[in-house]
């Protein structure tokens, strides 16, 4: 599901910057914690590159994404071929019906 289709933009969007430092695969996983009403529920990640700053979505080129949809805590996105020495940025939010600011883990584990 491209993030450009989520139907809302929630207050609690949250987003992280890496650069690589080789080419790699791998996984983000997203996990809301503690497993009850207090952790983050239905995450939404998605991942984007950037050649500089961006400002809007519209300045980021799509990589993947994905999204839970069944008020689970739990999400992974697979990724590959991403290129050395570039930067890519990671948008994590809450696809439920209301702002979510539950707890969540976020793990960026490269193969």
């Amino acid at each position: 599901q491209n993030p450009r289709t989520w139907n809302t933009v929630h207050s609690g969007d949250h987003w992280f910057k890496f650069t690589t430092t080789s080419t790699v695969a791998g996984y983000i996983t997203v996990t809301g914690v503690p497993y009850n009403a207090l952790g983050l529920i239905n995450p939404q990640i998605a991942l984007f590159s950037s050649d500089g700053t961006p400002c809007t979505l519209d300045d980021f080129n799509y990589i993947a994404s994905g999204a839970e949809t069944n008020n689970g805590k739990y999400k992974q996105l697979a990724f590959e071929g991403l290129t050395a020495t570039t930067q890519y940025w990671i948008r994590l939010t809450s696809g439920g019906a209301t702002t979510n600011t539950g707890k969540y883990n976020l793990t960026l584990q490269g193969a």
